[in-house]
């Protein structure tokens, strides 16, 4: 059943991020319908009434009883929809293959394994061939070859030949190195350099050992890298993006490192990662997005660092191999469906500054048998623990009147029916 549950999740998305697709499909269906039903009777009462007619009557029919301008309408309305149906699939495909992934030609490095990087930027500027040979000439850089750092000097006197002077330079480190030039200043690495808008440089780093399949951003200041071992890279600081820029190869990964001070992972990053089996989200993440992990089949057990204060809707949901949670301490809600469907979970421990227990939250988490709450927990939401029909104990951290006074809603009579222990 595993491609029903892939394409309830499809049909899912696709009406979050495409209403207006689910609106025309309707519609459409609806005048292909229409077109058939004109098209059958058209076709079919003719012959219908022929076998009714006496044989007599027969002979008075003429040779031919077709109505063309009946059925040529009601073609045209089904081609058409079809048409539509099909465009709209096509649109929708061409732009979630390309949806918010932008990597740009000169940050990508054409070898990982430290081979010479070739650098368009000289090709692209506007000094001319005889003052670039003057300016490399002159260049620090082409006095000596062995340099592993250019300075680039900007002076507002001469201005092209100060360009120049960049350019040369900028091209002569690349057996070092790819150089990013940014107001004057010129940054080398041993691997690939980026210049972003604020002035900051994001860095690739240096994998040798692998050859990569797709390298990007994945936030303003955040790079990937997926490399044909199936191992993810994430490098850089701040927010990741909503989005998942490494769609194309979701199949292939099985492991993903963090390098910097990535603050967030995004909605639906690691979206249908199926055989991702390894990740250590680290300490610098506060928020985990929407449906990040969701329908990532092979993860065994996840860690989520104390700093984590959201996590989103449906992140976890239909992790079916997850066997094991450890959710932070500074966690004070659990959203909608954030682990349902993770049918291997033989226990979980809420944490102690949780209030509120959120819709779905571990809906049908068939194998679930121990639970334990917190006294602070105010609110249990609707199917909370819906479906989950192997909890047999419950073990609470406050009194019998105190657990009396949590709102619960329904659907979570698997909960109530367990043996309650108080901690008195």
């Amino acid at each position: 059943m595993d491609w029903f549950h892939a394409l309830i999740d499809f049909l899912k998305r696709m009406y979050e991020e495409y209403e207006w697709f689910f609106g025309l499909f309707g519609v459409s269906l609806a005048g292909i319908a229409y077109g058939l039903y004109k098209f059958a009777v058209w076709l079919f009462l003719p012959i219908i009434k022929r076998k009714r007619m006496k044989t007599s009557e027969k002979k008075n029919l003429p040779k031919s009883n077709t109505d063309w301008k009946k059925v040529v309408p009601a073609a045209l309305l089904v081609v058409t929809c079809l048409f539509v149906i099909t465009a709209s699939v096509v649109i929708i495909s061409h732009f979630s293959k390309n949806n918010d992934t932008i990597i740009d030609d000169n940050a990508v490095s054409s070898d990982v394994s430290g081979k010479d990087t070739p650098d368009d930027s000289s090709e692209d500027s506007p000094v001319s061939e005889e003052a670039t040979q003057r300016a490399a000439e002159d260049s620090p850089a082409a006095q000596n070859d062995n340099a592993d750092t250019e300075k680039t000097t900007v002076g507002s006197a001469n201005e092209n030949k100060d360009s120049a002077k960049t350019a040369a330079s900028t091209k002569k480190g690349t057996t070092k190195g790819t150089t990013s030039t940014t107001k004057g200043t010129t940054s080398t690495t041993k691997g690939t350099t980026k210049t972003t808008t604020d002035n900051t440089v994001a860095t690739f780093p240096q994998y040798s050992s692998e050859s990569y399949y797709s390298r990007g951003k994945c936030g303003d200041n955040i790079t990937y890298s997926v490399y044909e071992n199936g191992l993810l890279e994430l490098n850089g600081s701040g927010k990741m993006t909503d989005s998942q820029a490494w769609w194309a190869e979701k199949e292939i990964i099985k492991k993903v490192t963090f390098t910097g001070n990535i603050t967030s992972i995004g909605k639906e990053a690691f979206y249908l990662c199926q055989n991702l089996n390894s990740i250590t989200i680290p300490s610098s993440v506060k928020t985990i997005g929407e449906s990040a992990f969701l329908h990532c089949d092979q993860l065994k057990s996840i860690t989520i660092p104390n700093n984590v204060s959201v996590i989103g809707n449906s992140a976890f949901d239909a992790c079916w191999g997850l066997e094991r949670i450890t959710l932070p301490t500074s966690l004070t809600r659990i959203n909608q469906n954030a682990f349902s469907n993770c049918v291997s979970i033989k226990s979980i421990t809420i944490p102690n500054k949780v209030t509120e227990i959120g819709d779905y939250a571990f809906y049908y988490c068939s194998e679930l048998n121990t639970i334990t709450i917190p006294k602070s927990v105010t609110k249990i939401g609707n199917n909370a623990f819906g479906n989950c029909y192997e909890i047999a104990d419950v073990n609470y951290k406050g009194s019998e009147e105190q657990w009396n006074s949590i709102s619960i809603s329904g659907g979570n009579t698997c909960l109530t029916n367990a043996a309650i222990h108080f901690n008195s």
